[in-house]
């Protein structure tokens, strides 16, 4: 008898890795001392000096950071971190975490206006979202003091970093469909089936390779 393990890729795109990475440091120093560097902000949380100014401009650019010229200028937090939750700062590099296609990609004809799965995959993006939602930037930071002083426990299901790993990571900005429970109806956020898409070779997979996020090509050209 063989058995099958459903494994879903569940890691961050690398732009949104760097995006956390970022917040996370940018929250450790909030309301002590000044403004942080570039240099900073690559050298404490391993971001490549030749994304670290994309990376802290998505954050500027989604409100939760402010960034200041001068020999006294650099980055900091827009408000405290207990006010910025992970939801926040994941789709600042992400995205919205939200389906735009069907879940299936293929299948029979039936399937063209909405799949089976459609409502428990609805659901379960929604999960997600609240779980992100109900954390915070500060959250994040005590854990991170914890584990820096070798107080956190460490869950046996943790998986480790390997810092030579680059995860592949995408997102695709869309629209969370409203999904209904009558067998008969149609949900109004129902993808539909398209006969032709290969989920294993989209592109911009929901939880696959780009890392784009909706900015201008220019300023997302140096990030493969």
């Amino acid at each position: 008898m063989h058995h099958y393990i459903l494994c879903v890729n569940l890691v961050l795109s690398k732009r949104a890795d760097y995006v956390v990475r970022a917040a996370i440091c940018l929250a450790r120093t909030s309301g002590n001392g000044p403004p942080l560097k570039l240099r900073q902000v690559s050298d404490e949380m391993e971001v490549p000096r030749t994304f670290v100014s994309q990376i802290l401009g998505d954050l500027v650019h989604a409100g939760l950071a402010v960034s200041s010229f001068g020999s006294h200028g650099g980055y900091r937090l827009a408000r405290p971190a207990a006010e910025v939750t992970v939801l926040a700062v994941v789709e600042a590099g992400e995205g919205p975490l939200t389906p735009q296609r069907c879940t299936l990609g293929t299948g029979p004809c039936r399937w063209h206006t909405v799949c089976p799965l459609h409502d428990t995959w609805t659901a379960t993006a929604a999960a997600v979202r609240a779980a992100l939602q109900t954390t915070t930037l500060a959250d994040l930071v005590e854990r991170d003091l914890a584990i820096e002083a070798g107080t956190y426990p460490v869950p046996a299901d943790a998986h480790g970093h390997d810092p030579g790993h680059v995860p592949a990571g995408a997102h695709d900005p869309g629209h969370v469909p409203a999904g209904a429970h009558d067998p008969g109806h149609v949900p109004a956020g129902a993808h539909g089936h398209d006969p032709g898409h290969d989920p294993g070779h989209d592109p911009v997979d929901r939880l696959g390779d780009g890392v784009d996020g909706g900015r201008s090509p220019a300023a997302t050209s140096a990030l493969p």
